[in-house]
């Protein structure tokens, strides 16, 4: 009796379908563009601590008396104001709501990656920042689908240098980086297409030539790639 099963067309080519590279996504590439904008290195959401209910920012005037929460930017953009923005190519922030958490942006700009067409949109006013620092919020269909924040000032403890940097492996996590080499300067961060990357650029406090820097992206909250210029 012959067992030999028969596979359809369709199931043939399933089995047999290779996963697309994720440096071949346009995602990926836009990553890399705001990348290169920061410099070479919608709907806003505030998660309760008592409640996984996402909240609505409230429209209505604050009264003299009300406490200043996270969303509040006088002092400057923050880095949690930066984590609080939320992405999704369905529901991230639009620009009317960036523009009443962070002001009138500086400037923006348009990049074609494939058949998407994004809109960046940058400020200036960043808090405990370099000069050169800015927030850039990526909107695909007045959604913001990515997001960086360079030029931070950070205390190091320790110098960073190629050892340290020889010692990042792929598959690592973000806390075993930050626990290697402490808090980056800048983040960078897409979420498309249901894959979340992140990029953490270092640019103080790094051994080596004027400009040297290391850049580690993080592909689905692990090590995928890193480079660096210059570091001894």
């Amino acid at each position: 009796m012959n067992n030999t099963v028969t596979m359809s067309r369709s199931q043939y080519r399933s089995q047999n379908r290779k996963k697309t590279p994720f440096f071949k996504k346009w995602w990926f590439w836009l990553l890399i563009i705001i990348f290169i904008a920061l410099g070479g290195s919608g709907y806003y959401y505030y998660q309760n601590k008592d409640s996984n209910n996402k909240t609505e920012i409230s429209s209505k005037k604050s009264k003299p008396t009300k406490k200043k929460n996270h969303t509040d930017t006088d002092g400057g953009i923050r880095l949690d104001n930066y984590n609080g923005i939320y992405l999704s190519q369905s529901d991230g922030l639009t620009l009317e709501t960036l523009q009443k958490l962070f002001g009138k942006y500086s400037s923006n700009s348009n990049n074609t990656i494939g058949n998407v067409q994004e809109t960046s949109y940058t400020w200036k006013n960043i808090a405990n920042g370099d000069l050169g620092s800015s927030l850039i919020v990526g909107l695909v269909n007045n959604h913001a689908i990515s997001k960086s924040i360079s030029g931070l000032k950070v205390n190091r403890n320790k110098e960073i240098n190629l050892d340290l940097y020889n010692q990042i492996q792929n598959g690592q996590s973000e806390q075993d980086i930050i626990h290697l080499l402490g808090k980056p300067n800048g983040y960078s961060e897409t979420s498309v297409e249901g894959t979340a990357s992140k990029v953490y650029s270092y640019t103080s406090d790094v051994k080596g030539e004027i400009g040297a820097n290391i850049v580690i992206t993080f592909t689905d909250g692990t090590v995928s790639s890193k480079n660096q210029l210059s570091v001894q």
